[in-house]
C-alpha cells in the first residue's frame, strides 16, 4: 500500500498533532534513517556506510602513503561514530588503555581504495542474489517470503486436519498450485465442502502457495442491483486460504464503482458465480501461464494434452469447458505460436 496525505486524510490524521507527538516522530526518522541517542535507524546499513566512506576518505587525503597503522584506522572510525551518531555508545579512554603497546601491523591503503578493490573482494559475493532463487545461505527476499507462506499454510491445513497422525504434507503441497489459478479483483466463496458458507472474499494476491484475500460486504445497492464494499476499517481483515480443491470454490468478475450514499468504493458482480474452470476458459486464459495450465489440464484428467504446445493445449481445455468457437478463435489469435529450437545441423 503507497502511502499519500489522501490515506492520512480518510483515517482522520491531523498533521499539527502529530508533529508534537515524541513517538510518531521517532517512527518517521527510524524510516527516514535518521539516528538518535534514544532510538535507532530501520535503514541499519547507513551508519556502516557512511563509515566506510569516511574511511575512504581519509585514505584519499593521504594517497601518498601506501600503508597505515591500525591507531588511525580506530581513530577514524571512532571519529565518524560520534559525528554519524550511528547508535553505538561512546566509550571514554582512560589511562590502562594506553598502558599495552600496539604491534607493528599495518593495513595496506588499497583496502579502501574504490577504484582498485571490487565488491566481492570488500565482502560477500551476491551475484546469487540476481542469477539464482538460492545460492547457499542467500535467498531473494521475495522467495523467503513465500516459504515463510507455505510454512504458515502447511501448519494451518495441519491444524484443522483432524487426522494428524496420516496427515500427508507432500501431498498437500502438490495441490496447492490451484491458487494461482484467480487473479487480483475477483471474488470467490465456499460453494461446497467443509468450508462451506455465504462469506464472499475479494483477491488480492493470487498464489503461489495460498490466495491472500479481503473479506467483503454484500450489501443491497440502488436499482435492485448489489454491490460488494470493504468492510469497516476495524473489521477488515486480510486472510490467507489455501486451496486443494477447486470443485470447492466458485468465482465471479467485479468491476468497481463509487457508492456516493455512504462515499466508499465498491465493486459490482459482472455476471453470475462461475466455477473455476469457467473462469480461466473466458478470462483468465489470456494471462495463464503454460506450467499453470498444464497442471490444470492433468488435474481434469484431458487425455492428450501431454503431446500439445500452450497454444493447442488452452483449445483443447476451452473446448471441454465448452466455449463458443468465436470465443476459442479470439484467444488463439491473441496468443503467440511456439518458435521452433534450432537443431545444430541447421546452424551448420
Amino acid at each position: 500500500m503507497v502511502i499519500t496525505p489522501r490515506n492520512f486524510r480518510s483515517n482522520n490524521f491531523d498533521a499539527r498533532l502529530a508533529s508534537r507527538d515524541d513517538y510518531w516522530l521517532s517512527v518517521i526518522h527510524s524510516v527516514c534513517g535518521i539516528t538518535h541517542e534514544l532510538f535507532g535507524s530501520l535503514l541499519t546499513s547507513v551508519p556502516c556506510e557512511m563509515t566506510f566512506n569516511d574511511l575512504r576518505d581519509a585514505c584519499r587525503r593521504f594517497s601518498k602513503q601506501e600503508v597505515t597503522t591500525p591507531v588511525n584506522i580506530h581513530s577514524i572510525v571512532a571519529r565518524s561514530c560520534s559525528r554519524r551518531i550511528a547508535g553505538v555508545d561512546t566509550l571514554i579512554p582512560e589511562s590502562s588503555d594506553w598502558s599495552r603497546p600496539l604491534p607493528g601491523k599495518t593495513v595496506k591503503k588499497q583496502v579502501f581504495d574504490s577504484s582498485r578493490c571490487t565488491d566481492l573482494s570488500l565482502g560477500l559475493n551476491s551475484s546469487g542474489l540476481t542469477r539464482k532463487k538460492a545460492d547457499g545461505d542467500l535467498t531473494k527476499p521475495h522467495i523467503f517470503s513465500y516459504r515463510l507462506q507455505l510454512l504458515r499454510v502447511l501448519h494451518e491445513v495441519w491444524l484443522e486436519d483432524t487426522n494428524h497422525e496420516n496427515f500427508n504434507v507432500e501431498m498437500v503441497f502438490k495441490k496447492l498450485w490451484k491458487c494461482g489459478l484467480l487473479s487480483t479483483g475477483v471474488v470467490f466463496r465456499f460453494c461446497a465442502g467443509p468450508r462451506k458458507s455465504d462469506q464472499i472474499f475479494m483477491t488480492l494476491v493470487a498464489g503461489p502457495y495460498a490466495i491472500t484475500a479481503l473479506q467483503m460486504d454484500f450489501l443491497d445497492f440502488q436499482d435492485d442491483e448489489h454491490a460488494l464494499t470493504l468492510l469497516a476499517l476495524d473489521r477488515a481483515r486480510v486472510v490467507e486460504i489455501p486451496l486443494t480443491d477447486i470443485s470447492e470454490l466458485e468465482v465471479a468478475v467485479t468491476q468497481p464503482i463509487a457508492l456516493a450514499g455512504c462515499r466508499r468504493l465498491g465493486w459490482k458482480m459482472q455476471g453470475d458465480w462461475m466455477t473455476i474452470s469457467t473462469f480461466v476458459a473466458y478470462h483468465g486464459i489470456y494471462g495463464i501461464k503454460s506450467g499453470l495450465l498444464y497442471a490444470l489440464c492433468s488435474d481434469l484428467h484431458l487425455r492428450g494434452h501431454q503431446k500439445l504446445d500452450h497454444k493447442r493445449r488452452a483449445e483443447l481445455f476451452m473446448k471441454h469447458v465448452g466455449c463458443p468457437q468465436d470465443h476459442i478463435s479470439s484467444v488463439l489469435e491473441s496468443l503467440p505460436e511456439k518458435v521452433p529450437r534450432k537443431r545444430c545441423k541447421d546452424l551448420g
